[in-house]
């Protein structure tokens, strides 16, 4: 046994014989702050704010009956008594031990298999445990699986894209209703400036958008990289520094401690940055619907990427975001307590990741593993919306993909949400960053109302999922849609605009045509050596403002692992606008305004290097 799990297993002598170590009927449900939080004490110290979860009321006359949802990921564990009832038969992709997928009835999880996938299906739907109340979200929903992010997949390219093809054709043929993708591309990595998404595949994804009732939905996880410390780390080991010395720095820095900062320590704190959500291409496509996370207090998740493209925010927990004006400038240095999803795992399956009395199998709530209480991320909160539109299509089998997403926007709910959150790195950056006077100017915006009515925030997209008036909307739902397909419009414009060091500059342009606005990707062309200064912001001829890009972004490379250097931005040849399918990014701020007017594109500069806008292209989805 190691260090920490003998010290774990000391503690548990002191505290076993406590009310909660002698309570062998505790009700799971009760434990289960998602569905319904009362600021209850979990197996933790901390609680969560009452009324933070999906507001859904028990016992729910809708429980995801007739809907099925597929859980891309790693393998699902069918032998999980919570989950197997509920097993999509002959519905397990297989992806690890062929040249190609093949389709099982059944698949025995490798020991050592990630417990991650089991978890997303816990939470969307565990059917309910008749001895201690355990359940998902929709609990009589059928689960199919593809073992995609599988401990043992196949690692080649070419054969991953293959697999998702495979995915995408198994689930518009075999009635799949629901997608959960709770994965997503690593921080700095910025897959949206080069493949984009494979035409093939965002081909199978459009054509569902018009089968109402028939059609799949995808819901993604947004991803956890509010503050990346992936290049911090790297500095640190080329500098031969421990862990523990920016640990200690960010967990004691105040707002007059920043003068004594080494420059050591100034290179690596820098090197922290926010991977927004639009840099995974996945996450550009409006036929996706992104997810970011909630804390149990009602505040974004300290990890949450943060992007114009988040629809909707689901439950995880951990720790929050840190406020615009709370003086903190730090993340958690280890796994504290705070109140993390309580959901499945590979059943009697240990992990090294195990850290908790609960997940360690101490209490005898958990003592055959079959669950963990320590899931968390995007990852979690992806699957927290699944469930609600699981229980939605159970309510009105009619809905579309983008029926649903209306109602989503219209339903979510933004009161029990914190209004001023800001990602520490950001709080950093604004003291040691190298950067212009305009710097915080974005990043104090908060939510936004359009023109439509429509009020959306960054951070949160239309609010936080709201179960019980989503399913009251949708049963008697009549779609803004009517029967028309969805239209697209395109423009472009050149441009050869100079934007000096701390200045900026808007380019505009006419679009002569009438649609309701449903989604708007834009992909700049930019001439710039410093572009991790850039910041961009769209606005409707309405005069909605949406950003984009923010200074302080991600777009930076090392150098030898050991510092900082200048990556220029990468899509910045207007005269290929044409072939360029790197480069968009996707905003919902619009939702339901005109498109008719004038458009207008602003390059903020917060470097102290000169930039160049060369031009433009806009693409407006509506009806």
């Amino acid at each position: 046994m190691s260090s920490k799990n003998i010290y774990l297993f000391l503690i548990f002598l002191f505290v076993g014989c406590g009310k909660e170590g002698k309570n062998q009927n505790i009700s799971l449900f009760d434990k289960q702050w998602h569905l319904k939080n009362t600021g209850q004490k979990l197996f933790i110290n901390e609680v969560g704010k009452p009324g933070v979860d999906i507001n859904l009321t028990y016992p729910s006359q809708y429980t995801g009956k007739g809907v099925n949802v597929l859980v891309t990921d790693s393998g699902v564990d069918f032998f999980h008594p919570d989950l197997e009832k509920n097993m999509k038969p002959n519905s397990f992709i297989d992806i690890t031990n062929s040249s190609a997928p093949r389709v099982l009835n059944k698949y025995k999880l490798e020991f050592g298999e990630s417990h991650h996938g089991t978890s997303v299906a816990g939470i969307i739907g565990s059917s309910i445990n008749p001895n201690n109340q355990f359940r998902g979200i929709a609990p009589d929903v059928k689960i199919a699986s593809a073992n995609y992010m599988s401990t043992f997949r196949l690692n080649y390219i070419s054969s991953l894209m293959n697999a998702q093809m495979f995915i995408y054709v198994y689930a518009a043929n075999n009635d799949i209703k629901v997608i959960n993708e709770s994965y997503g591309a690593p921080a700095f990595s910025s897959t949206s400036f080069s493949l984009g998404t494979l035409k093939p595949l965002n081909d199978i994804i459009k054509d569902n958008i018009k089968k109402a009732g028939a059609g799949f939905i995808i819901v993604r996880a947004a991803g956890n990289d509010a503050c990346s410390q992936a290049y911090a780390e790297k500095i640190l080991k080329a500098k031969g520094l421990s862990y523990r010395r920016v640990y200690e720095t960010l967990e004691s820095l105040t707002p007059n401690s920043f003068s004594s900062l080494d420059s050591d320590m100034i290179e690596i704190l820098k090197a922290i940055r926010p991977t927004l959500s639009q840099m995974d291409s996945d996450n550009t496509n409006p036929y996706r619907i992104a997810v970011a996370a909630l804390s149990a207090n009602g505040n974004i998740a300290n990890y949450s990427s943060i992007g114009a493209n988040i629809w909707v925010t689901g439950l995880s927990g951990s720790e929050s975001s840190v406020r615009a004006n709370d003086g903190i400038f730090h993340s958690p240095i280890f796994k504290k307590d705070y109140p993390e999803i309580l959901t499945t795992r590979i059943a009697g399956m240990p992990s090294k990741g195990d850290y908790s009395l609960f997940d360690l199998g101490f209490l005898s709530e958990n003592k055959k593993l079959n669950y963990t209480a320590n899931f968390n991320g995007t990852s979690a909160a992806a699957p927290t919306v699944s469930g609600v539109i699981a229980l939605l299509l159970e309510a009105n089998p009619n809905l579309s993909f983008r029926d649903v997403k209306h109602i989503l926007a219209k339903t979510s709910n933004k009161d029990k949400l914190t209004a001023d959150p800001k990602p520490y790195c950001i709080k950093i950056l604004e003291k040691i960053g190298n950067y212009n006077a305009n710097f915080s100017q974005l990043w104090n915006i908060g939510w936004v109302q359009n023109k439509a009515g429509n009020t959306f925030h960054n951070f949160y997209g239309f609010g936080l999922i709201d179960a019980d008036r989503a399913i009251e909307m949708a049963k008697n739902f009549h779609s803004p849609f009517g029967s028309g397909n969805q239209v697209e419009v395109i423009d472009i414009k050149p441009e050869n605009i100079d934007v000096g060091a701390g200045m900026s500059a808007s380019s505009s342009l006419n679009m002569n045509r009438n649609l309701s606005i449903e989604a708007v990707q834009v992909t700049p062309f930019i001439e710039a050596d410093w572009p991790d200064g850039l910041g961009i912001v769209l606005e409707s001829p309405s005069g909605t403002k949406s950003t984009l890009l923010y200074p302080g972004n991600s777009l930076i490379a090392l150098e030898n692992d050991s510092k900082i250097k200048n990556l220029s931005y990468p899509i910045k040849n207007y005269s290929k606008v044409n072939s360029t399918t790197g480069g968009v990014y996707l905003s919902n701020a619009f939702y339901e305004e005109s498109s008719n007017g004038d458009w207008k594109l602003t390059l903020l500069n917060s470097s102290h290097s000169p930039a160049k806008l060369t031009g433009w292209r806009i693409k407006i989805l509506g009806h």
